[in-house]
């Protein structure tokens, strides 16, 4: 069974600031890192607050935090949207399956749903080219899951504290 926690006011303010900032990372173009292999913090911070387990943090919240990043930096309404559901959907059918308790069991769970969203994020992309260089996929997927590995941390340390 599920064990779904209560969250409250401090921890739904720190998630949204972490929204927030992911949106503005999202934004900024780091010189060193060429346009292909840069991270998804979109796919990596839903992976993290899906990760929770919070009633609060449900495929509602999740969708519409999918909306609000499609309107706000994405290409095609809804593309974030769609793949938050289809990684959220997953991740029930994981949990109904196996006992995720541990970290690591939680780790790894995670860089499953990282790749699945990044695959679906780039599938249903209006800028998919067949002709992609591997490298920059394999760079982005690898970026992704590292940014996917400090949300996790932040995250858990800072919410799990309170």
């Amino acid at each position: 069974m599920i064990k779904f926690q209560t969250s409250n006011n401090k921890q739904n303010i720190y998630v949204i600031g972490l929204f927030l900032l992911t949106l503005l990372f999202s934004q900024i173009n780091i010189p060193f890192i060429s346009s292909g292999s840069f991270p998804d913090y979109l796919v990596a911070w839903s992976v993290g607050i899906m990760l929770l387990n919070n009633k609060q943090y449900g495929i509602l919240t999740i969708f519409f935090a999918g909306l609000i990043a499609d309107i706000l930096i994405g290409q095609i309404i809804g593309q974030y949207a769609f793949t938050f559901i289809l990684t959220y959907a997953i991740l029930f059918f994981i949990q109904k399956m196996f006992a995720i308790q541990s970290y690591k069991q939680r780790t790894i769970t995670g860089i499953i749903l990282v790749i699945v969203a990044l695959l679906t994020t780039n599938i249903t992309s209006t800028t998919y080219q067949t002709n992609l260089h591997e490298t920059s996929i394999v760079l982005k997927l690898i970026t992704t899951i590292i940014t996917f590995l400090v949300y996790q941390l932040i995250i858990y340390i800072k919410l799990k504290e309170n």
